[in-house]
């Protein structure tokens, strides 16, 4: 490359950013936006950030194999040394014979030993499906009949080996899968009481192994629990000195202790307008109205024959009401003879966004409402608030389920529907302080850009200007989007070569890659 000496000392860069590839061209400009001569261009191409197809939404960070295979391990680990925990409790209390069962391989062997000499003692010898029923004889006898302590001690360690699917509301991923769950639950509880059955252990003993499987069967946490429970109850008589009520607690935590989801708060990012806020979420009603504004101020009326409008305050006012209490509504209903009665062909469009057909409404509100009924418009917005801040904080469902009951005096059906809730994933741009301020400047038909920059004027303000581009870190913090964090670091490299070879720039004109900032379930959703 020839340096800026040998050439007019007026350039400016175009760059096309793309998720493996960036387009550059340096122009130059003798008087600005007058381009005279292309100096030089090119193509950086990089490897993406992410595995898979980015634009159909179906890529991974580069990590995602490590991660899902490291889960398995510390999740073998931790049953593990939940067994073995509860083995010691067990032997200490006089449940379970002395052994050792140090390593896996000894733990092992000891329960094959322990099964042995039980089935010796119980079992008639040949009977292969009472041996493989062998635990769960015990949990079924163990309701009506004294057992001896370490019968009554291997019915407690086969509890704790398979303990059942326990729902948390923050670690819920896909809607089919804990659809496919839940109704397998139901479908085998549903059976346990045409069985007759009062607990899953005893409808399980039922069963003849050789003709309906008992493994692979989802079965809920609470099915445990309430067996534990019954068999403790009619225990507790025939072993006073050791089903005592101290023991009681160290075993049902040794049993049943889940450890709780880590904390993901810091992960959650800083508002871009008021310092050091952390962003609001996507299901607060906060949002839910700032994202009605938005889209209802950038709405625009094209006529066949005329030029495009904004909506009237006679027009604002009635999509903004049908979109609070009705929730999304398309184009199509829009025009109709319901709302808007737009002549034929005439177009509704959000300015800046061609491919969406529908305008996102109330989300929130629309799925509360069946829930809570006529009550829930007739609270008052801070109470509103108050309430959706607390459901998004919860992460059991049964004490989401309790506190509905206790605080909001929902009757147990509708209590356990809000449990089972799902609002909107995900965080906004904005903190809650920035979206309360937005929304009272918007609600005049005022644009966001437009309030912003009455409002937040140092979000606009340039940086003092650097010789080179700074580390991305250090420039814009953490950046969660691994093909954004990988696209602008490789654009800083690009545009400070540049900047070496040809000197600072006068303008800088950029081309960025929509799919590269649109969230995967975005990119995803536009390619379905």
């Amino acid at each position: 490359m020839k340096s800026l000496a040998d050439r007019k000392p007026y350039y400016s860069i175009g760059l096309d950013v793309g998720v493996a590839s960036i387009g550059w061209a340096v122009i130059e400009e003798p008087q600005p936006n007058r381009p005279a001569a292309l100096i030089r261009s090119g193509v950086h191409a990089f490897d993406e950030g992410v595995e898979g197809d980015i634009e159909s939404g179906r890529d991974e960070a580069r990590g995602a194999a490590r991660r899902q295979a490291r889960l398995p391990r510390r999740m073998f680990w931790r049953r593990q040394r939940r067994k073995y925990k509860l083995l010691r409790l067990l032997q200490r209390a006089g449940l379970l014979p002395d052994g050792v069962i140090g390593k896996p391989q000894a733990m092992h062997d000891y329960l094959l030993k322990l099964d042995a000499d039980l089935r010796k003692a119980h079992l008639a010898s040949g009977d292969r499906i009472a041996a493989h029923l062998l635990p769960y004889k015990l949990r079924a006898r163990a309701l009506d009949h004294a057992l001896s302590a370490t019968e009554l001690g291997r019915a407690f360690y086969h509890l704790a080996q398979r303990r059942g699917f326990l729902s948390n509301r923050k670690s819920m991923k896909k809607d089919e899968d804990e659809g496919v769950v839940k109704q397998g639950i139901l479908e085998l509880a549903a059976k346990i009481q045409s069985a007759g059955a009062r607990t899953l252990g005893e409808y399980f003993a039922g069963l003849d192994p050789e003709a309906e499987r008992i493994r692979k069967r989802w079965t809920a946490r609470q099915m445990y629990v309430d067996e534990f429970n019954a068999i403790w109850q009619a225990q507790t008589p025939h072993h006073p000195s050791i089903l005592t009520e101290a023991f009681r607690s160290e075993l049902y935590r040794a049993i049943f202790f889940q450890r709780p989801l880590k904390s993901a708060s810091h992960l959650i990012g800083r508002c871009e307008l008021v310092p050091n806020a952390r962003r609001a979420a996507v299901a607060d009603r906060l949002f839910q109205k700032f994202r009605i504004l938005q889209n209802v101020n950038n709405l625009e009326v094209i006529p066949s024959d005329g030029p495009a409008r904004p909506l009237n305050a006679e027009e604002r006012a009635k999509v903004i009401s049908a979109l609070t209490s009705e929730g999304d509504m398309t184009f199509a209903k829009l025009k109709g003879k319901q709302m808007l009665k737009l002549p034929k062909g005439t177009e509704l469009k959000v300015w800046g966004q061609d491919e969406e057909k529908k305008l996102p409404g109330h989300r929130t509100d629309e799925k509360l409402r069946e829930v809570f009924g006529g009550r829930w418009d007739a609270m008052s917005d801070d109470v509103r608030d108050a309430i959706v801040i607390e459901i998004l904080s919860f992460e059991k469902p049964e004490a989401l389920e309790r506190r509905a009951i206790k605080a909001w005096n929902l009757d147990p059906a509708k209590a356990k529907e809000l449990s089972e809730l799902r609002l909107e994933q995900g965080y906004a741009s904005h903190s809650r302080k920035a979206l309360r301020m937005l929304i009272e400047r918007m609600q005049d038909g005022t644009r966001y850009m437009t309030a912003r920059r009455e409002l937040f004027p140092e979000s606009f303000k340039s940086s003092e200007p650097v010789d080179r581009l700074p580390p991305l870190r250090k420039a814009m913090g953490e950046v969660r989007n691994p093909a954004v964090e990988r696209a602008l670091t490789e654009l800083r490299k690009l545009v400070n070569e540049i900047v070496r070879v040809y000197g600072k720039p006068q303008t800088i004109r950029i081309e960025l890659a929509r799919d590269l900032k649109r969230a995967r379930k975005e990119r995803e959703r536009l390619s379905k």
